[in-house]
């Protein structure tokens, strides 16, 4: 399935580039703008992945309900 997903990038101080993508909460950093978004895909697609896995019923790894527990403030 393909997303439209709105990214922003900017130059880091050592020259490198962030891309970040708010919607889905993921960065990734590269040498040039293409690279960064480049593995901002790439990050997108391995958490999907994973929400697939979790939502199949394939997961292997604990899945916690944070839901019900109480903070003291």
């Amino acid at each position: 399935m393909k997303y439209t997903l709105p990214v922003v990038i900017v130059r880091l101080e050592n020259g490198d580039y962030l891309a970040r993508c708010e919607d889905v909460r993921a960065t990734a950093i590269g040498d040039t703008p293409s690279e960064a978004v480049a593995n901002l895909r790439e990050s997108i697609e391995q958490i999907e992945k994973k929400r697939e896995l979790v939502f199949s019923g394939s997961h292997t790894g604990p899945i916690r309900d944070f839901s019900r527990q109480k903070t003291e403030l």
